[in-house]
């Protein structure tokens, strides 16, 4: 048993960033998982990677009320109906193998959708995967919930329902840092890392949006459903899509392949998982989502499950 070099994550240019969001400290979405050799779940900053966080946790502390994170469970074993999945979690080592091939052929979609089911049954099925989400899970609500607000309630009570309404009269720019340390503060375990990238890319996109032509930013209120949807589209995105390289895509880099190669498996990896969300999400009526409404956290739940159980078909 033992660990390998660091995966690095993605590729990206953080120097286009806007410099309120370049804050994230560098670092390296791994270390790489342990991999014992009996073939068990890997360790991670979680004693049980498929335990979500403790109850009573959120990844912020939100108002009485707002988003919390999903009901926890005591149980580590896979929850799925018997039959569907096997009894004993496939191995690790299944994953890594399926997304080595997938590297070997990237533009194959057979051995793409075969890493996907690989690592979803992996880490027990689409339940025990999602109940392994929890960090992720609590911030795309409590992101979701403060822009419902923004739609529906305006912006300086969706400021007042997430906490911070320091941040009245203030430029977009330190709202949307703000905000980003409120749902997902740096530093901490490497889930909480992932958690953040996630919350900044989805942040950015809605800073880009709010930008008109002649580099003039909007007000937050001029927001819509749309952008409220694609943004939190994004972050889901974003965080299943880390969250999976960073424990099965070091095989990647292992492979002899050229920098171009990776980054375009590591593309499809992306636009795969981009697509399933984006069935999850169809009907999700994200303008009536709220911070102090709880049901939210639900959604954002059920949605994280629909997309696991697509990626694993």
């Amino acid at each position: 048993m033992g660990t390998s070099s660091s995966f690095k994550g993605p590729k990206n240019n953080s120097s286009l960033l806007p410099s309120w969001a370049d804050n994230n400290p560098d670092y390296e979405l791994a270390p790489t998982p342990n991999f014992p050799q009996d073939g068990n779940n890997p360790t991670s900053d979680n004693p049980d990677p498929t335990a979500p966080i403790a109850p009573g946790q959120p990844v912020a502390p939100p108002p009485k009320g707002g988003p919390k994170q999903p009901p926890s469970s005591n149980d580590d074993k896979p929850v799925d109906s018997p039959g569907k999945h096997s009894s004993k979690p496939r191995r690790w080592s299944d994953a890594k193998i399926a997304m080595s091939r997938f590297g070997s052929a990237p533009g194959n979609a057979k051995s793409l959708k075969n890493a996907g089911r690989s690592y979803v049954r992996a880490r027990g099925g689409p339940q025990a995967t999602t109940r392994s989400a929890g960090r992720g899970i609590g911030a795309v609500a409590g992101l979701g919930g403060f822009l419902g607000d923004v739609v529906n309630r305006g912006f300086n009570e969706a400021l007042r329902n997430a906490g911070i309404q320091d941040c009245l009269g203030k430029p977009a720019e330190e709202v949307f840092a703000k905000l980003a340390d409120q749902l997902a503060p740096a530093g901490g375990p490497i889930d909480e890392g992932i958690t953040r990238k996630a919350i900044l890319d989805s942040l950015c996109y809605l800073y880009d949006k709010l930008t008109d032509e002649n580099g003039t930013l909007q007000p937050v209120d001029a927001l819509g459903p749309n952008e409220v949807k694609e943004a939190l589209l994004l972050a889901t995105q974003q965080y299943i899509y880390q969250k999976w390289l960073n424990e099965v895509g070091i095989v990647l880099e292992r492979k002899d392949v050229s920098e171009a190669e990776l980054v375009d498996a590591e593309t499809t990896i992306k636009e795969f998982v981009g697509e399933s969300v984006r069935i999850a999400f169809k009907n999700v009526n994200v303008a009536t989502f709220s911070f102090l409404d709880p049901s939210v956290t639900q959604q954002i739940n059920s949605i994280f499950q629909e997309t696991y159980t697509l990626i694993e078909q």
